[in-house]
């Protein structure tokens, strides 16, 4: 590495200090050091804090929500007053569907995944809730992932 190299690696960690918390990055280099994992190396797992952004479509293809505004205004959901910017899920807290967490798990940053959930890994077969008996699709994109 040149001086000119490190110089601006060093000025890069530094200005990441004032951006991310400690806990929120894990390393801001482009050299790779044994031990020490960057955030596009994360792998998904239980207790993890993963942000996603997805779209979810019934299986003929209609869209019923959305994280991403552009895909909200092109299926006619969008909303003005809803914030669009990715779903926050702390995996293995089950406060979302089983299918969708499954799904997350495993996944790297800026990895898509594109799953297809049963009924019994969404809303249940039957029941009283709107999609109980539905096939769901989804759209996955994870952006961050945090660890404890």
């Amino acid at each position: 590495m040149n001086k000119a190299q490190a110089r601006f690696e060093h000025d890069y960690e530094e200005r990441a200090k004032t951006f991310f918390a400690p806990s929120d990055i894990y390393r801001a280099s482009s050299r790779s050091e044994p031990g020490i994992l960057s955030q596009t190396q994360l792998i998904a797992q239980k207790g993890d804090t993963v942000s996603v952004h997805y779209t979810g479509r019934y299986s003929g293809g209609k869209v019923f929500d959305t994280s991403v505004e552009k895909e909200a205004i092109n299926a006619g959901l969008f909303n003005k007053a809803r914030d669009y910017k990715p779903l926050q899920v702390i995996l293995g807290t089950s406060k979302i569907i089983a299918g969708f967490e499954e799904a997350l798990i495993g996944m790297k940053v800026n990895e898509e995944k594109d799953v297809t959930i049963p009924p019994e890994k969404a809303y249940g077969k039957s029941g009283n809730h709107p999609m109980a008996g539905k096939t769901l699709q989804f759209k996955l994109r994870v952006t961050s992932i945090k660890r404890p």
